[in-house]
């Protein structure tokens, strides 16, 4: 007889136990959201890039891509500004900076897509000339 009484006092105990944590976890309309209103989730309604932030001379192989502007924008109609990373660029665009001429590149931003156009020139390799009299350097290009 003790050991069921004993087994009854812990499905009991288990019982009021399960009953305090699904209590806990609902939401009775105290602080926070009142009942079951839910607050509207806030999501990027679309993307697109500030054109005066597109560097005009830019070299291939040498683009900051942080220097370009992202701007989202959101459901509930405010905006923000981005630095472009390089994990926002698609796959087919992340190595078009490294090669000369007219690209279209695609960004993609938390599933919203838009592309802008980068010319990109032939980075012009520079030679100078030194010269040196008794182990001194006394001029450049001259």
């Amino acid at each position: 007889m003790n050991k069921k009484l004993r087994i009854f006092g812990t499905l009991i105990s288990i019982l009021i136990l399960s009953l305090v944590i699904f209590i806990g976890c609902t939401n009775t309309g105290g602080s926070g959201n009142q009942g079951n209103e839910e607050e509207p989730q806030v999501v990027v309604s679309s993307i697109s890039i500030d054109m005066n932030s597109i560097p005009v001379n830019a070299y291939a192989g040498n683009v900051r891509i942080s220097d370009i502007d992202v701007i989202v924008n959101y459901s509930d109609g405010t905006k923000e500004i981005k630095p472009l990373a390089a994990e926002y660029l698609a796959i087919g665009s992340k190595n078009k900076f490294n090669q000369i001429g007219s690209h279209t590149i695609e960004v993609i931003y938390q599933g919203c897509i838009t592309t802008f156009p980068i010319i990109l020139l032939n980075p012009q390799a520079v030679t100078y000339s030194l010269t040196i009299y008794g182990g001194v350097p006394i001029s450049v290009n001259g």
